[in-house]
This record gives structure tokens, sequence and C-alpha cells, in this order.
């Protein structure tokens, strides 16, 4: 901030001349050098020793010390005339060190799993947990846990033990390699997740280091009254080692960072500043933006480690896999170059201000990228058991194994254990007609064209009515390639398009270029008594949103068939494949070369992600209307009604999601449920029957034996999928084979996993009351107080980035159409709606010392000590957001798990409570203690919908708490003489140590971390900053 003049936010509906995008704009003016030497030094500290422990640590067991924060921020700022009423220079040099720990869970292995000892929670012969709510393997603290704090098995709880080895039809005992790189991670310290008995957590808190720096230099010349220029230049590097944002973290004590982030930032600026004439001005801008980031792999042996992906440690709690000891992620480098050329003209004519001018922006994105189509340029080795089955029988896993929530964990450590290899996948890159060797990095260059022309009037009708009215062109370009590379599909991929396993990829652009993109923006100020203390406001906005370039170079150019290849080998799975078998060469058949990939094998099992042909700009049209009165005390009262409808909003969605309904599989998956889970269905016997796993099976025993888990929970899109991604020996689609029509399930089988289409057809609404209370500065005292009472509903609450269709359980995924053809289902509250929000801020230089209402003493000793003071602050308490409780199936569709339904459940009904491990009310933080959301009572509510049904309760019907903070600052000045002073303060981030808590750590109802809350850390949760800390820091201004 020291090297700002100023800093100006544009949050209401912005004029012509000044908005581009919907969102708030910002403009930042840098500080010039004047006839006078000027600057400052200045130094901020940050240290543990100042701060709260986070409450994550509190809850741990045990309870872990407080994350390590240690931060200096250090500079100067000086400026000065080179040629006094000419030329000037202002220069600014800042470093920012930070040290600091963060709290990671990793899944790992228990003692006895790794020795080939499944354990279980023996369920009763006279329990069936298709039907009844049998005993299950639980982490401790649980209700109904299998464990307690320390992994000890509870007294009555009665626990089998399979062997993994004995059990192995081909009795080649556990696999040496898979037992070493597992061995590599450290035992459990935390039986609260997992299941207790085969995975639990491991605990520890690595540490992240920033180091960052930035140089700014920037030269004014004046030529005359009429001419002027400057030149700006800024420079720096900002790295993060162990980057916690990115999950850099290393996985366990005494590895290697997973991600060390090297980010460049150079910036130029020249401005040429003309006034024509003493009612004219114009200003020309010649500006460059670069900015390089490398997301580098810490491990220098990166290419080195083993590629092994085991199913236990893929189920890191984070999401990522993170719980691997070693991995051979490439990483991935990227650099973004803006160059900007603008012109603004300004003429004020009788009581007219107009103002016209355009910029041409061009974005050129260059990616160098380890992570190469879907897969990473490196092999990965998964254990899966859809590619590698672990049959029950073949395998004489017990019967006591609950075959609905332990058995996917038993039949994944039985392939993890024995090395039994499922998917291999590696990204490919394409030179020219051939493949480049595995571990080979993608390069491409993208650009993005833009041009913009506006026009704006300021009429000043009378002195107490302005009307202000223009307009916007923005011209936006779809994206470029100097070498022609970039490819489409030559049939659009978009739900309910003609199915085909045909589909080309050939030159041209991947979405229209968008020439229409015209947006008025029309205001009134009105003073309706021309005394200057009221003032009534009302405008309208349509404001056109980019889309950005990171998810075209991340998702869409990396994925071009031709240019890159997502090669999978499930082959080798298939026919029951082992590490021991040795692995099969990383590359494709070489029938299967880049030019041949432009038209992938009619089915495959792989994704992709492609762009609507017609994608339109997002827009957003904005409208406002304000009353602002000047009340005594210097106080001003404003009353806001604001309002927002966003269309054509940037979104995704899976256009090969799996049919179910029309093609008759519901009514036959209804009949495998029938007879308590024996029935037969002729459909899916004639599906499979030929599939080389049934073992004497029919379909509907197969899928029965294999899939009880998903036939109990009604969730139908696993099997569906299963089934359709399902082959012959020689990897042909089976169902084709079978006589089926290869659209039986999806309408693009080149693409049979996900074929995930980005559009523009998700829509907004937001309505808000505002009510602000402001002082102006005035006898030392300054404050804002505001209340917000809004309304946030969309089908999508976030732009699709960096997940762009996200799957699964997450908070995200609910943004996800539940149906193609109908996104009013998932039309509900916006993830971040906030129906009540108080906001504060407030300025108050205490009234003590010379000139001041009290104690001004005439010694200047001690007017050093009780003058100078202030006291600042901003404190805000708002309604916590909803989120989305999902039923643990898919019911509805094979892409988004279903939200859970409950008949008897309230959007607030859910509140913070502690639980001892029986579910019953425990004192906080106590000792066998766990923090939930809902009651055993209130959890007993939910339940999954039949099979084709979604949930009666939906998207976002829940409440998360409300939240609190208050940020404090308190300064002191002192005047050392007339041009220089030293200035020492301290600030305080969430001063009153408040906890916000976000989602559960599982938001699924079959989950047995279910509702536990565990408080937010790290900044985690938007305006929060998390455990209290405190900041040191001084100034020295002359």
């Amino acid at each position: 901030p020291d090297m700002l003049a100023e800093f100006r936010v544009v949050t209401g509906n912005a004029t012509a001349d000044i908005g581009r995008a919907s969102g708030g704009d910002v403009a930042m003016v840098t500080r010039s050098g004047t006839n006078a030497f000027h600057g400052n030094v200045f130094f901020f500290y940050q240290t543990p020793s100042f701060n709260a422990n986070e409450v994550a640590n509190k809850i741990s067991t045990p309870p872990l010390p407080r994350n390590q924060f240690i931060q200096q921020i250090g500079g100067f700022s000086l400026g000065g005339p080179i040629q006094k009423n000419k030329t000037f220079f202002f220069g600014n040099f800042q470093f920012l060190r930070t040290t600091q720990t963060a709290k990671v869970t990793r899944y790992v292995y228990t003692q006895q799993a790794r020795q080939g000892l499944f354990r279980y929670v023996q369920v009763p012969g006279t329990c069936d947990p298709n039907v009844d709510d049998c005993p299950r393997n639980l982490p401790a603290n649980s209700p109904g846990a299998s464990v307690d704090l320390h992994g000890n098995v509870l007294p009555g709880v009665n626990v089998g033990t399979y062997s993994v080895a004995a059990n192995d039809p081909q009795q080649l005992g556990l696999d040496p390699e898979m037992q070493a790189f597992l061995n590599k991670t450290p035992l459990p310290n935390n039986f609260t997740v997992g299941d207790g008995l085969n995975f639990a957590g491991f605990d520890w808190i690595p540490t992240e280091k920033e180091d960052q720096k930035s140089y700014l230099i920037k030269l004014d010349h004046t030529f005359n009254a009429r001419h002027s220029v400057f030149v700006r230049w800024m420079s720096g590097h900002q790295n993060t080692l162990g980057d916690i944002v990115n999950a850099g973290q290393p996985a366990y004590p005494g590895n290697p960072n997973w991600v060390n982030t090297y980010r460049i930032p150079r910036n130029l600026a020249i401005n040429w500043r003309w006034i024509p004439s003493d009612h004219s001005t114009n200003e020309l801008v010649l500006g460059m933006n670069r900015f390089g980031f490398n997301f580098a792999n810490g491990d220098s042996n990166v290419t080195k480690n083993p590629p092994f992906v085991p199913n236990i440690l893929a189920q890191d709690p984070n999401g990522v896999l993170n719980s691997l000891p070693l991995h051979n992620d490439l990483g991935n480098a990227r650099e973004l170059t803006t160059y900007q050329l603008s012109d603004n003209f300004s003429l004020a004519k009788g009581t007219h201000t107009l103002r016209w001018g355009g910029q041409i922006l061009y974005q050129r994105h260059i990616d160098n990228r380890g992570n190469v189509g879907n897969f990473d340029a490196d092999p990965l080795v998964y254990f899966d058991t859809n590619t590698n089955p672990v049959d029950p029988t073949t395998f004489n896993i017990p019967t006591g194994v609950n075959s609905v929530y332990d058995l996917g964990t038993a039949q994944g450590a039985i392939n993890d254990l024995l090395g039994r290899v499922g998917a291999i996948d590696v990204g490919l890159v394409g030179r020219g007609n051939q493949w480049a060797p595995a571990g080979t990095f993608f390069n491409f260059d993208s650009r993005f064209p833009e041009y913009d022309l506006y026009f704006q009037d300021n009429w000043k009708i009378r002195p107490n009515l302005v009307i202000d009215a223009g307009v916007r062109w923005e011209i936006k370009m779809s994206p470029r390639n100097p070498h022609n590379l970039i490819l489409h599909p030559d049939h659009a991929m978009v739900s309910g398009a003609a199915p085909s396993d045909t589909i080309s990829w050939v030159p041209g652009k991947l979405y229209n270029d968008s020439w229409k993109n015209f947006g008025p923006s029309v205001g009134i100020a009105w003073d309706p008594k021309g005394d200057g203390k009221t003032s009534i406001r009302a405008n309208y906005r349509l404001a056109y949103d980019r889309i950005n370039t990171f998810v075209v170079s991340s998702y869409i150019i990396q994925n071009l068939p031709g240019q890159t290849y997502s090669y999978e080998n499930t082959l080798f799975g298939f026919n029951g494949g082992r590490l021991k078998d040795g692995l099969p060469p990383y590359s494709p058949d070489p029938s299967i070369t880049p030019v041949s990939l432009r038209t992938p094998p009619p089915f495959s099992t792989n994704y992709t992600t492609v762009m609507d042909p017609n994608l339109t700009t997002p827009r957003t049209h904005e409208w406002g209307l304000s009353i602002q009165h000047d009340l005594p005390a210097k106080l001003v009262l404003e009353v806001n009604y604001i309002g927002r409808h966003g269309s054509n909003l940037f979104g995704g969605y899976d256009a090969n999601r799996h049919q179910i309904q029309s093609n008759g599989f519901l009514n036959a998956f209804k009949q495998l449920q029938a007879n308590n889970f024996t029935g037969d269905s002729p459909l899916i016997n004639s599906l499979l029957a030929n599939y080389q796993y049934l073992g004497g099976q029919t379909g509907s025993q197969f899928i029965q034996n294999n899939f009880g888990g998903s036939l109990a929970l009604n969730s139908i899109g696993p099997i569906a999928k299963f089934i359709n991604q399902a082959t012959d020996t020689n990897g042909n689609q089976l169902i084709a084979t079978e006589g089926f029509s290869p659209f039986f399930f999806t309408p693009f089988p080149q693409f049979a996993d996900e074929v995930d289409t980005l559009d523009t057809h998700d829509w907004s609404n937001y309505h808000a009351l505002e009510v602000q209370v402001q002082r102006r500065f005035s006898s030392g005292l300054q404050f804002q107080a505001s209340y917000t009472y809004a309304k946030s509903l969309d089908t999508r609450s976030y732009d699709p980035t960096f997940s762009t269709v996200p799957t699964g359980s997450s908070q995200s995924s609910s943004s996800i159409p539940f149906d193609n053809v109908n996104r009013r289902l998932n039309y509900a509250r916006s993830d971040f709606d906030r129906r009540h929000a108080l906001q504060g801020d407030w300025v108050w230089d205490l009234p003590f010392g010379r000139g001041k209402q009290w104690l001004h003493p005439e010694n200047s000793i001690l007017n050093h000590v009780v003058g100078g003071w202030q006291i600042s602050g901003i404190f805000t308490l708002q309604s916590g957001r909803p989120f989305t409780v999902y039923s643990g199936a898919y019911t509805y569709n094979d892409t988004v798990m279903t939200p859970a339904s409950c008949d008897k459940c309230s959007p607030g009904m859910g509140h913070l409570n502690w639980q001892d491990g029986n579910g019953n009310p425990a004192k906080p933080f106590s000792g066998g203690a766990s923090l939930y959301y809902f009651t055993p009572q209130q959890q007993a509510l939910f339940y999954q919908p039949a099979p084709g049904q979604l949930s009666n309760i939906g998207r976002n019907f829940f409440n998360l708490p409300h939240n609190f903070n208050v940020d404090l600052g308190i300064s002191k000045t002192f005047k050392v003489t007339e041009q220089q002073k030293f200035e020492i303060r301290m600030d305080v981030q969430n001063l009153t140590n408040a906890v916000i808590y976000d989602t559960p750590l599982s938001s699924r109802i079959t989950s047995g971390s279910f509702g536990y809350m565990e408080g937010q850390t790290f900044g985690g949760y938007p305006g929060y900053n998390g455990a209290r800390k405190m900041q040191l820091a001084g100034k020295y201004t002359f």
C-alpha cells in the first residue's frame, strides 16, 4: 500500500467509462515523486507467541500445539525530483518472509492391515445389511464406534479377521513392492477417521515457507502544461515452498514437498496525458502485464518414484492423492501475458461531460504442462476394483463383512496388498504423427483478443438533477493459436444432440466470436430539495464477463485428441494382471497415432472436456435504488435496494450421462432388488451374458454379489456405468458385442466415462436491502455500520475455473445439473447466500495530547506519551451459508450424488453439539468428545431416495452456523520533526478468537464422519483468517 496514492473501488453499478465486468471495479494510482524528497521505511512482524491455537488442533487426539506462523514484511519507499518541476522519480521495495504450519490428516493402513489381516465388525446371520442397520466398521468417537481413540477394539464389539494372503486364489502372497510402498507411510495416530480397524488418520503439522520480493520504479515527466508522461515498471517473485493452497505440503515427516510454487510477476505501463484545451483531456495508456507460475514437484527424484496409487491411500480426506508417500507428478507451468492499448477522451461542453474511448486487450497464455490430457505425463498405476474386480466368492470374503459399508473397503485392500493392478493411466503428447515418450511435457500457445469501445454522457440537467447514460461494445474473440492447432468436435457434444461414435476433431474455433455484446448503462441522481442533504439515485446496467483463459488451457486445449492422448490401459487389469507379472509398456497400439486419434475409437473408457459451440458471453443485469440523507452530528443515513440477474452464466455438465429411464434399466435394477435382493433381471443377464468374470453366475447374480452396497442404497448410477464400460477380452464394448446399441446408455461411447461440456446456460438472481449509517470524519472519529437483508438464488454457485464438473459429494457438486434438460431442479439458495449481515468499521483518534480535548500537557515528553493514539477496527456478524446433505447414493444419475431425503427436517434444525462415542451429550473438548452438527436422532431422519428419484429437500436446504469476527488495530504516532514521524502499531485479527464452522468433514449420510465439524483453520473460509493472530509494526516517514 505504500506505493499507492489512490485506491478506488466501485461496488455499485459502474458507468460505461468505468465498468467492464459485472463485479466491482478497482482502480489503483501509483505514487509519484514531487519537488521534495519523501519516503518511508517499514517493518511488520508476526510470531506464534502472540497467536491463539486453532480449534482443529485442540480437538485432535492427542491435542496438537498451535500452528507456527512467523511473518516478516519490510521495505522502503523513496520519491523526489530529478529535475525540479519537470522530472520526478518514485521507487518502492518490499519483501515478505513467512514460515507457517497447518495440520493435515493423511489416510494410512493400520499395522494389522499391512500384514494382510483385514478386520471387520461381524454382521450377525440374522441381520441383512441390505435392509437393516447392521454392525459396521466405524472410527473412534462415532456413534457405534469399533475402536477407542488409540485404535483398540472396544469391549462388546465382535471383530473377525480375514487373511488376504491365505485366501488368495493364486497363493502368491502379499506383493513385496506394495509392502515396501505402504511401509513408507507411518502408522496411524488418529482413529477418529477412516474405518478404525483397517485404515485411519495420521495427523501432523508440516511447514510452508513463503518468500516474496517486489520492486517498483516510476518516472514522471512534464513537458509543459498540456503534455505529461509517466513510465512504471514492477517486478519481483513470489515463491511458496510446500504450498498449502495447492496441497503442496509433504505427505509425511521427512518427505519432500508435493508442490513448490514459483511466481514471477512483471508489469510495464506507459501513460501519455494530453490536454488539448481547457475543456478536454486525452489519456493514452500502453501496458504489459506478465505473470508466470511454476507448480513444481519438490522431489528431485520425481521421475524415479513408483507410480502406485493404492485404494486406501487414494481416499485422502482432502480429495487429492496427498496420502501417497512417493509420487511422480511432474507439475505444471504457465505464463499469462496481457498487452493493453487504451485511449480515453473527456470533453466538458455546457451541461454535458462526455467521455469516449476504447481499448485493445491481447492475452497470450503459454502452458508447459506435466498434466497431459486427463492424466499425468508420468504413468499412474491404480488398483481399482472396477477394472480388476474382486469376487467375494472366489476370494472367500466372509459373509460377516457388512456388504453395504465394508465390503468395498475389503475388496480395495485385497487389490492393494496383492498388487492386483487396475487401470494404468498416462498422458501422452503428440509430436507430428508420433507419440513422445511418457514424461514429455505439453506446450501450447493460446491467444485471446478483446476489443472494447464506450461512450458516456454525464448530463447535469439542473443543479439538483444529473443523468448519466452510456453504452459499451465489447468484442470477445474465441481463442486462437498461431499455428492453427486448435481443434473442435465436428459434431456437437451437447445434451440432446444426436448420438455418435464417429466424432472427429477438426481445425477451427472452439466457439463463435462474440460481436453483439452491447452493454447500456443509465443512472439518475436527484436532490429533491436542492439543499445538498438528500440524494435519490437509481441505475441500470448490463455487464458482460469474459471466459477465463485457465479453463480453456487446462481443460480444453490439453485434452484435444491428437494433440494429446489420455491413454488408459485397462486390459491388463481386466485380465487379472499383477505387479509380479511386470507392467505393460506405457504406450498405445502402434496403429493409434496422433492423426488417427483425431477420430477417437468408437469406444473407450476415457473422458474429455469440450465447449458448447454455441457458447455465449455471460451477462449480468444490474439495477439499484438508493436514498441518502444527512443527519445531525455528521451522520449520513443511506438505504439501498440492489438487484442482480445473471443469465448465460458459465458452467458445465456431463453430456454423456447414463440413461436409466427410457431404456428399461431402472426397471431391471428394481428387479434385482426384489425378493430381498435375489431377484432376476433378463435385461441385465443379456447385457452381461458373455462377461468374462461371471464364473458361472448370471449377470443378475454377479451384480448382486459385487454391487450389493449399491443395490441396498438404491444407487443405480455406478451399476449402469459399470455395465456400459465393461469390455470383452479384446477390449471391445461388451454391450455392443451382445447385440445392444452402443448408445444404449450414453450418446458418445468414444468417451464412455464422461463428456464434460462447458456452456453458458446457468442463471442467478440476487435481491438485497441495505441500511447504512456513516459518520464523516470529525473530531477524530469516523465510523460506518450497515445491515443487509439479502437472498441469492442460482443454479450454480461457482465459476468452473478449478473444477469444471465436480462429481461426488463435494459442496460444489450440487451445482452440477441433476437433470441436463431441467436445470431448475438445481435452482436454490446460492452456496454464498447470507440472509442477514451486520458489518461495520471505525477509526478513532483518541482525544489526548496537544490540540485534543483532554490531557494536553505542555511537557513535550509527556505529550509524546499521551498523544498520537488511534484505534481502528472492523466487525462482521452474518448468517451461516447453506449446504447440501448427500444420500451417499447415485439414485438419479451417475454423475452427481443425490442429496438425501428427509421427511421431518427443517433448514435450521442443525446445531453444534458435542457427543461422546455413544452419541450422548458431552463436555466440549473433553476426552472422547467430538463436535457434530446433527444429533444422532436428527441423523436418523435422513434416507436415500428411491431408484430413479431425487431428494425431497434438494440442494442447499440446511443452514450452517452464523459467524462473527472482529479485527482491531491500535497505533501510536510520534512526531519527530515537522517533516518526520514514527508510527508503531499492533493489529489483531479475530480479536475474540471466534471459530467459524463451514461444511462438515463429510456431508454424506453413509459416512462414519457424517456431520463431524472441525472448525475452519488457516483462513479456509472467506473473510476468516484463522485463530487470533497479532501483528506488530513500525514505520518511519520523512
